[in-house]
């Protein structure tokens, strides 16, 4: 960047530490190279982002506390939000993350889809299927549809704490389904011993035209 006389404003470095991808620990380098508070906020959840995925959870949340903290330009964005929440389901902090979920609308930022996926996953990491279906119905009454990775989230959350009936009465209200839907629905059936649901919902992927994998069957 310098080499080549670019300005070092924070689009330019945002591009910059998005682009080492796989290479969390260039993108830290970069980042930690970014000069001012105003520069380093900006740019913070393109290099927390890559911590995240590279399972360095703890750094991305050292980031984001540290972006919170500086207080420029008033709250962390939605996007710094929601890698902080993810940083927290691969650490296994749920608690953490609803605690963000709670911040950020207290801050009046608007929630995404994205937010609430993230938010259920980690309740699904954490075991706490009760959370994650209140987190479900809080978005009904909110008269907002959740998305399909959301609803599977909670679908995989009651399924694996053997909750099977609550994950199938989930699946038979969903009206947009896909593979993942139909074999979580087929494994809570199974867990319940309900090998003719099982063997419906797998058919129906049949006649949806979706594959039928062998980790379905």
């Amino acid at each position: 960047m310098e080499a080549q006389h670019l300005l070092p404003d924070p689009i330019s470095w945002c591009l910059a530490i998005s682009s080492c991808r796989g290479t969390w620990q260039r993108a830290v380098a970069l980042w930690a190279r970014c000069q001012g508070p105003t520069l380093r906020s900006s740019s913070a959840a393109a290099a927390a982002s890559a911590c995240e995925k590279g399972s360095q959870w703890q750094l991305a949340l050292q980031i984001f506390a540290e972006t919170r903290r500086s207080g420029c330009g008033g709250l962390p964005d939605i996007m710094s939000y929601n890698v902080a929440m993810s940083a927290c389901h691969r650490g296994e902090k749920w608690q953490e993350a609803l605690a963000l979920l709670t911040e950020l609308r207290r801050g009046h930022l608007v929630a995404s889809g994205i937010t609430y996926s993230v938010a259920v996953g980690a309740c699904q990491a954490g075991r706490q299927w009760r959370t994650a279906l209140q987190m479900l119905q809080h978005l009904r009454g909110q008269s907002e549809v959740p998305n399909l990775i959301t609803y599977n989230a909670v679908m995989c959350a009651c399924q694996d704490q053997l909750q099977w009936r609550l994950a199938g009465a989930l699946f038979r209200r969903r009206e947009a389904q896909d593979v993942v839907t139909h074999s979580i629905a087929a494994q809570a059936f199974d867990t319940g011993a309900r090998c003719r649901e099982a063997v419906a919902v797998l058919a129906e992927l049949s006649c949806e035209g979706l594959e039928v994998t062998k980790a379905m069957v």
